[in-house]
């Protein structure tokens, strides 16, 4: 009597339900348009995000250090954040916003900045992790005039440490006491600050398994499209949904345990991945087919 394997993989695709119905299309993971009016009361800053993942919406804040706000004024679009006292502000005085990451990479800062004439002409955008060590993002100097052309940042990618955290610190901080006509920042110089935008791409897919072929697919808990998994029988196995039951799409936050089961003469090797097929991310469940003689 002699045993042969015979390895055979069976697909598991996990297709995110986007527009284009491939890939992972670039999300907002948090922005700030400062138009909610219910949001603009004493003590008026912080003032919470007005859109993004759940764990950013009404929650991470924008603030100000060393300046004092003064109104909510006509922004880029909508309202905008104003701010006086900036005069001796260079390195020390700034605005500054927290969010979490997690789940997500790829990010990209957009903000739009404008002055009075007597206002900071100079800022730069740093980033910290623990808001104690600050490290300046690259290609984010902004030169600020007035108007809401000029001090412009559009999709300036923030560096790799930003991602997947769960608090990220963004400050848009004065580089210099020199004012939007040249001559020196006054108290009364006033500073606007508008549509903080924050985007970013979902990280793969994970998986973790144990010995007997159960396994734990975890998707971004804030991806905000359902997700379908779709299954390919051959005649080899089937895959049954543990927890919860297989009543999908599921919903954005589910989490979702997976048991890969072998068809009889069989037994489960590995899971393997992470693939794409047409774009989609996808894990692979290897079987060994096993034969008597």
């Amino acid at each position: 009597m002699k045993t042969k394997n015979f390895t055979k993989t069976f697909t598991l695709l996990l297709g995110l339900m986007l527009i284009a119905a491939f890939g992972f299309a670039q999300a907002t993971i948090v922005e700030w348009n400062f138009d909610d009016e219910t949001k603009q009361v004493e003590p008026h800053l912080p003032y919470s995000a007005d859109d993004g993942i759940p764990s950013n919406v009404d929650i991470a804040p924008v603030s100000l250090t060393g300046a004092s706000f003064t109104d909510w004024n006509t922004g880029a679009s909508g309202q905008s954040a104003n701010a006086n006292n900036w005069d001796d502000g260079n390195g020390t005085k700034y605005w500054q916003a927290s969010f979490s990451t997690e789940g997500y990479e790829n990010l990209a800062l957009s903000s739009k900045q404008r002055g009075s004439n007597t206002g900071p002409g100079d800022f730069k955008v740093e980033y910290s992790l623990d808001d104690l060590t600050w490290a300046d993002v690259p290609s984010a100097n902004i030169t600020v005039e007035n108007n809401f052309t000029t001090g412009v940042l559009t999709n300036v990618a923030l560096p790799a440490a930003c991602n997947d955290q769960p608090t990220v610190y963004l400050r848009w901080i004065m580089t210099s006491n020199t004012s939007v006509n040249g001559g020196t920042v006054a108290s009364a110089g006033t500073n606007r600050i508008d549509d903080i935008v924050i985007t970013g791409t979902a990280l793969p897919l994970t998986l973790t398994l144990d010995v007997e072929g159960e396994g734990t697919i975890g998707y971004n808990t804030d991806v905000n499209q359902p997700v379908n998994i779709n299954q390919t029988r051959n005649g080899i196995t089937w895959v049954n949904c543990i927890d919860p039951p297989c009543d999908y799409p599921f919903e954005p936050g589910t989490y979702v345990q997976i048991r890969a089961v072998p068809a009889p003469g069989w037994e489960f090797v590995e899971w393997v991945g992470t693939y794409t097929v047409a774009s989609i991310p996808a894990f692979r469940i290897v079987f060994d087919q096993i034969t008597v003689e």
